[in-house]
Formats: C-alpha cells, structure tokens, sequence
C-alpha cells in the first residue's frame, strides 16, 4: 500500500532538494567572485522567489563588475575624467561606486592643479605655483613642482641680472672705445 506513496514522497522531496542545491551552488560561486548565468530554470511560489532574488543578485554584481572595469579601461586609456553612474546601483553598492568616484576625483585633484600651474609655466609665467593642501604623495608632488618652478625663476632672475652687468659693461667698453679713438 505504500509502494505508491514512496514516488511522490521523492518527487515532492525533489521538488526541494533541487533548487535549494541550485541556490546554495549559485550563492557559492558568487561569493567566489565566479558570477554564474541568471537561472533559468522554471519554480514555483518561494523557490520562484528565491530564484528571482538570486537573479537580481547576478545582475547588481555584474553591473558592479561592468562599472569597476570600466573605470579601469578608461584610467588606462588616460581618461581619468570618466565616472561610473553611481544612481544605477542601490544600497552598498551605490556607496561603494560612489566612493570610487571620490577617490578618482581626490587623486585628479592635485594632478590637475599641477597641469595647470605646468601649463603657466610654459607660458613664461614663472609665478605659477601650486596652492592647494595635500597629503602624503600629492604633497610631494606639490613640492616638488613648486620648488621648480622657484629654483627656474631664480636661474632666469640670474641670467637677467648677468646680462643686465654684461650689457652695462659693454656700455663702458664702447664708453671707452670712444674715449680712446
């Protein structure tokens, strides 16, 4: 009499155990770093939910690698002025893009005020300086372009004060010339 019963009882048994194992597989490989294809397979009620919540996992981690790697690609083509939409993400994942963000724009800060001042520079405006307040690598960077830029307007304030003392003494030496002939 129970012979009948035992087959349902296993299909029903089934009917958990198999997207349960999908689950516990899917949660897995993410948290590996190995994001997995969306499930596709058809459940219903909770599992259908749960397959639903997992697929909304896969694609916010995707759109988190796509982001990541796109900031990557753009740094090293030299667009450093390239941002991810940090309002496509929600939760810590907005905040962790959002954070990157402000880190790009700490670090272009100074590398940008240094361009600027460098560009001055090269315009023959020897009072270009950095002004802005750094730390650590920025600071060193500041100070060393600052003190270019000082010791550069030193050497051509002595080149000018040279030939300043030559062309005064070239004056005296035609003074004289005349004086002599």
């Amino acid at each position: 009499e129970f012979q009948p019963v035992v087959p349902g009882i296993n299909d029903a048994v089934e009917a958990f155990v198999k997207p349960l194992g999908v689950a516990g597989q899917y949660v897995d490989r993410i948290s590996r770093g190995d994001i997995p294809q969306k499930i596709s397979d058809h459940y219903e009620g909770d599992f259908d939910q749960l397959k639903q919540n997992l697929n909304r996992c896969i694609d916010a981690v995707n759109l988190l690698v796509q982001d990541a790697h796109a900031l990557s690609a753009a740094a090293v083509e030299g667009k450093l002025s390239t941002r991810a939409d940090a309002g496509k993400h929600q939760g810590d994942f907005q905040k962790v893009v959002a954070g990157v963000n402000a880190t790009l724009d700490a670090v272009l800060a100074p590398i940008d005020e240094a361009r600027k001042a460098l560009e001055r520079l090269a315009e023959r405006d020897l009072t270009a300086r950095m002004q802005g307040s750094y730390q650590g690598d920025h600071a060193a960077i500041k100070e060393a372009l600052n003190s270019a830029a000082g010791a550069l307007h030193d050497a051509l304030g002595q080149v000018a004060e040279s030939v300043e003392q030559v062309s005064s003494a070239a004056g005296q030496i035609a003074s004289s010339s005349q004086a002599v002939a």
